[in-house]
């Protein structure tokens, strides 16, 4: 078991426990009001971090997805890229549900312009964010950082 598992198992049970101590607290009322005597709080620790993976449990066992490791770094198995967070010439820049076409007039990447977003994100999911990766390294993060938001068009950010 690793640090990161042994992390998962303590933390995530612990902050059901919190918010479930948290609203007993509310429960009571304002300070100086008459408060109930007492409340008990149950946390299924397996339930709490089953929880944190449902998404992919779902997709796995109900729609027969395995999930696939990217060659490419990325930030989720299920989402289409480019997503997650890129390096640019001084520091970093996130990206999330940009769309293709879009995102290829911004970053003047005309090798993303004739893919579409929906199919392809998922499909060339490593060729995209390899692309992406290599033309955010040009340039600093403030320079995409205006060129996205003087771009007058949705993006993901």
């Amino acid at each position: 078991m690793s640090t990161a598992d042994v992390f998962l198992q303590n933390y995530r049970p612990g902050v059901a426990a919190r918010l479930g101590v948290d609203r007993c607290t509310v429960q009571r009322g304002p300070p100086g009001r008459a408060a109930c005597c007492g409340q008990l709080v149950q946390v299924n620790m397996l339930d709490a971090v089953v929880a944190l993976q449902m998404q992919e449990l779902s997709l796995h066992t109900v729609g027969g997805v395995p999930q696939t490791r990217s060659e490419e770094v990325h930030a989720h198995s299920y989402i289409r890229a480019p997503y997650g967070i890129f390096t640019t010439a001084d520091g970093y820049i996130s990206l999330a549900f940009a769309n293709l076409p879009v995102l290829a007039e911004v970053l003047d990447a005309p090798q993303l312009a004739g893919l579409a977003t929906e199919r392809d994100g998922f499909a060339r999911r490593d060729e995209i964010a390899a692309a992406v990766s290599t033309v955010l390294r040009r340039e600093s993060t403030e320079h995409w950082m205006l060129k996205l938001r003087t771009s007058a068009r949705p993006r993901g950010l």
